[in-house]
């Protein structure tokens, strides 16, 4: 899995060989928008009405499957976290949270495993890591912030990662999981 954050909500994921586009609209002015979408096998809204919406009190990853119950090349699932957010997922590659970390979310042993990157300002990105961190343990935690009080996010969710890994994502660099 890699992704690459490019300002506000906009995300280029590729995932099990596909390539996912969240927000293209909500780019910075000098991002090619042409690019930024070419080759997308997806282009979503962060806010689009999915046809999944998981039910929080049960759902939980889906464990990888092996190659050969694959029967085939893997795809990716869409499903929405109420208002909040939305999880990408493959039997290939586990799941991705997208997180609107100015909403509320009711964090708890669902985001387990999950690799969660949380868009919005550092104070509301370090809230939600502190209120997901009480109750799960995601495989990574990406703050999609900028840097308007980021050294007080980083300096009150250290302590509580335990080892989730911690990464800030700067704008337009790719990161791979």
């Amino acid at each position: 899995m890699k992704f690459t954050w490019f300002g506000e909500k906009t995300i280029r994921l590729q995932m099990a060989g596909r390539i996912i586009v969240v927000d293209p609209d909500k780019a910075p002015e000098q991002i090619d928008k042409a690019e930024l979408i070419s080759g997308a096998d997806n282009v979503l809204a962060f806010a689009d009405p999915l046809t999944n919406e998981i039910d929080l009190a049960t759902w939980k990853l889906p464990s990888p499957r092996a190659l050969i119950d694959q029967g085939g090349s893997a795809d990716v699932e869409f499903q929405r976290v109420a208002r909040a957010g939305m999880i990408a997922q493959s039997s290939e590659e586990g799941g991705l949270l997208l997180a609107d970390a100015r909403q509320q979310v009711a964090w708890g042993r669902w985001a387990d495993g999950l690799v969660v990157i949380l868009l919005g300002n550092a104070d509301a990105c370090a809230s939600a890591g502190l209120a997901m961190l009480e109750q799960s343990r995601p495989k990574m935690i990406a703050l999609a912030c900028g840097e308007d009080g980021l050294d007080d996010a980083i300096a009150r969710l250290r302590p509580h990662v335990g080892r989730t890994p911690l990464q800030v994502l700067e704008p337009n660099l790719a990161v791979e999981v």
